[in-house]
C-alpha cells in the first residue's frame, strides 16, 4: 500500500492536535516537584539523564492523545484494485420434441443433454443461465438466472414423454425467439444461446432472418446437432452469422466434450475496478498500543515524585 495516498475522511479531528502539543511542551518546561532528601548535602552524579527519561516517559500520554486525534480523523487508503468478471449471460435452448426419445448410450437424447447441461452450468460458476425447450412452440422454463438448481431439477418435468402434442415438431426459429426474449431483459455481460437438437425445423428460412436479429442484439449462437452429419445447412447459417460455430455429436461423451470445447472458447473475461478507500487503522493502533504499554511500565519508576 502506497502511504502517500493517505487521506482522512474527518480531518477537523487535527484542529485538536494543539492539546497534546502543549502538554508537551509543558512536560519539558516543568521542573517537576523537587523535595529534600538526606543525600542532598552530600555530591550527587548528573541527574540529567534521568531527566530526560523522566520528560519521555511524561509525552507518553500526549502521544497517545496524538494517536487517538489521528483515529478519530478515520484514517483511510487505496486498497489493491480488484478484477471484476463480467458475467455471460447464457441461454440453453433444448429441443423437447418427441425425436429426442431416441436412444442414446443407454439413455435417450433428452436425459443425455440435460446431464450435459448441468454439469455445464457447475463447471461455468458465476455466469447466468436460463433454460428454454421447445418442440413445435417454446417455454421459457427457467429465467436467466446465477441460481441454476431450478435448470438441475426441471429434467423430469420437461422429458419428450410429459410435454403437449404441440411439442411433436421442431420450430428453431420460434425457440431462438423466446430465447432472445429472455437475454435481452440482461443489462449487463455477455448473451449467448446454446442451441441443442437433433432435428430440423420446417422453415429454415425463418431461422436465418431471427439469426439476423440476434447478431444486430450482439447474441452468439452455437448450434449442437445431435445425430451424424455436422449439423443442418439451417444451423450452420445460424451460426456463421451470429458468430458461433456448430458441432455434431453421436455419442455422450461427444456431447459433454462439445460443451468443455465451448467452455474454453467463451473463457470468462474481466474488468479491472478501480481501487476502493479503505480504512486503515493498522498502524495507529499498533502505535497507540506501544505507547500504553510503555507508559504503563514507566509508571514503575520513571516519574516525578506525586507531592
Amino acid at each position: 500500500m502506497n502511504l502517500d495516498l493517505m487521506t482522512f475522511s474527518s480531518s477537523e479531528w487535527f484542529l485538536l492536535g494543539v492539546i497534546p502539543l502543549l502538554l508537551i511542551f509543558q512536560v519539558w518546561l516543568s521542573k517537576g516537584q523537587p523535595i529534600t532528601l538526606p543525600m542532598d548535602g552530600g555530591e550527587a552524579s548528573n541527574q540529567r539523564f534521568v531527566r530526560v527519561l523522566c520528560n519521555l516517559a511524561g509525552m507518553l500520554p500526549s502521544l497517545l492523545l496524538i494517536i487517538v486525534i489521528f483515529i478519530l480523523a478515520g484514517p483511510k487508503i487505496k486498497g489493491k484494485p480488484e478484477d471484476e468478471k463480467i458475467i455471460s449471460n447464457i441461454q440453453i435452448c433444448l429441443d423437447s420434441s418427441g425425436s429426442m426419445r431416441a436412444d442414446f448410450g443407454g439413455k435417450n437424447r433428452y436425459e443425455v443433454a440435460m446431464q450435459a447441461v448441468k454439469e455445464f452450468t457447475e463447471y461455468r460458476e458465476g455466469d447466468a443461465f436460463g433454460l428454454t425447450v421447445f418442440g413445435t412452440e417454446y417455454i421459457n422454463w427457467v429465467p436467466v438466472t446465477k441460481d441454476t438448481s431450478a435448470i438441475a431439477l426441471a429434467t423430469p418435468f420437461l422429458a419428450p414423454d410429459r410435454m403437449s402434442k404441440w411439442f411433436g415438431g421442431t420450430n428453431i426459429a420460434k425457440a431462438l425467439r423466446g430465447s432472445q426474449q429472455q437475454l435481452l431483459q440482461q443489462e449487463d455481460g455477455d448473451r449467448m444461446i446454446i442451441l441443442v437438437s437433433d432435428g430440423v425445423s420446417g422453415s429454415p428460412n425463418d431461422t436465418v432472418d431471427m439469426a439476423q436479429e440476434l447478431r444486430n442484439n450482439k447474441i452468439v449462437a452455437y448450434c449442437i446437432y445431435i445425430g451424424s452429419g455436422n449439423g443442418s445447412p439451417e444451423m450452420n447459417a445460424l451460426a456463421a452469422i451470429t458468430g458461433g460455430q456448430v458441432f455434431g455429436v453421436n455419442n455422450p461423451k461427444a456431447l459433454d466434450e462439445t460443451f468443455r470445447f465451448i467452455d474454453k472458447m467463451e473463457k470468462a473475461k474481466f474488468i479491472k475496478k478501480e481501487a476502493k478507500e479503505e480504512d486503515y487503522y493498522k498502524p495507529f493502533s499498533i502505535g497507540g498500543l506501544s505507547f500504553l504499554t510503555l507508559y504503563l511500565l514507566s509508571l514503575y519508576g520513571l516519574r516525578y515524585n506525586p507531592w
